[in-house]
């Protein structure tokens, strides 16, 4: 099975449970992305992060509940390259 069936199955199956047949919970915007390489990563890593500061919810990303979620494990990959 292919990872839009997969997708396609839990979608009809959220919208049958929550009962609103034909309805959508996805952005139309959304797109799938497939990490490329450490960059790609580091990259998605940041847009992350900074996303609640650039919608005006927060003004640094150490403000947002939960940064210490995210910021830990940025800082363990960082520091992968250097032991």
């Amino acid at each position: 099975m292919v990872i839009e069936q997969i997708v396609g199955a839990v979608k009809r199956n959220v919208l049958k449970d929550l009962g609103m047949k034909g309805a959508t919970i996805w952005q139309t915007r959304f797109l799938d992305h497939r990490i490329r390489d450490e960059d790609d990563f580091m990259h998605h890593v940041e847009y992350i992060r900074l996303n609640p500061v650039k919608h005006g919810y927060v003004t640094a990303p150490i403000y947002m509940p939960g940064a210490s979620s995210i910021n830990a494990p940025l800082r363990n990959i960082e520091m992968q390259g250097r032991c």
